[in-house]
Order: structure tokens, then sequence, then C-alpha cells
């Protein structure tokens, strides 16, 4: 038997949808890494089991990809300006705006805090 032509053309091919673009599935396999509770000895920086390093051992792990074996070591953090910590902290109705809208304001641009609040209000 021939095929019969409508005069369409050709069909058009199924559209490909990547699979981060799928809709979920509760049937698809569950990976786990397991818990997220392993120190690193040099920084204390949380990791999976598994994230060790070769050469070491899971009851004394070494990890490369926090502190290189504690090779970096970052300074302390600075204490924040007065005012900042007065917004953080604070129960006042800047202080509770500012928290709300911390997000806003962390991803413009804006003065530098010690040249006063007027941005804020």
């Amino acid at each position: 038997m021939g095929q019969i032509d409508l005069g369409l053309g050709p069909l058009p091919q199924p559209l490909l949808v990547p699979i981060g673009r799928c809709p979920f599935d509760p049937g698809w396999a569950v990976h786990s890494l397991g818990l997220f509770n392993v120190e690193c000895p040099s920084c204390e920086a949380l990791h999976w089991a598994d994230e060790h390093l070769s050469g070491s051992s899971r009851l004394h792990p070494k990890f490369g990809m926090c502190c290189y074996q504690g090779k970096i070591a970052l300074p302390a953090l600075q204490e924040p300006p007065t005012e900042l910590k007065d917004l953080y902290n604070g129960d006042d109705p800047v202080s509770k705006r500012f928290r709300k809208n911390i997000c806003k304001y962390t991803s413009t641009k804006v003065p530098k805090v010690g040249k006063g609040l007027g941005w804020l209000l």
C-alpha cells in the first residue's frame, strides 16, 4: 500500500524538551548523598562523607574543596558598622522594613551605610 499525499507537507518532528524542563515524576529513582554532617578538621566546613579526599579515611577525613586541607585561611569577619547592627537587631519600623526588604537592598547599588539612612526611608 502506498502513502496518501494530503498536501500538508512533511509532518513536524516531536519537540525535544530538556530533562530539566520536564515535570517531576515521583516514580523516578531518588539518589541520596546521605547526611551533610562531616566537618572539615581544619575549617569546620560541612561536607558529605563521600567528599573526602581519596588519600584520607572516613575516620580521619581530609577535604580539598573548602580550605585545601588548611592551606587557605580567610581572615575573621569584621564587626559590621553600628548602624547596620542596629538595623539587623532593632525592633523599630525602619529596622523591620530593612529586614523585610534586605534582598532588594543587597541586589542594588546603595550608598554606604555610614553616609546616613535616608536611602532606606
